[in-house]
């Protein structure tokens, strides 16, 4: 299941950038946008640990952090190039 909630913060925050931020996918297109953010959020729940909301051993809250962060900086770096 931690996989599950995993993947369900990294397409939701995907999803939340694209309509939030014009032009969501970054360098590689929107599977490297979406990998990014699958990322972030592992990242994020890796570094922050387990405090806050914690369904099936994932932080939902450090989840959404990492994801949002790494795809704010993924669409800097395009708009870099």
């Amino acid at each position: 299941m931690f996989w599950l909630v995993w993947a369900v913060v990294g397409v939701l925050t995907w999803w939340g950038m694209g309509a939030w931020m014009k032009g969501n996918e970054g360098v590689g297109g929107y599977w490297a946008a979406l990998i990014a953010n699958l990322f972030g959020a592992w990242f994020g729940e890796w570094l922050l640990g387990d405090w806050g909301i914690v369904f099936y051993n994932f932080n939902v809250v450090a989840g959404l952090l990492g994801a949002f962060v790494i795809s704010y900086l993924w669409n800097i770096l395009k708009s870099q190039l």
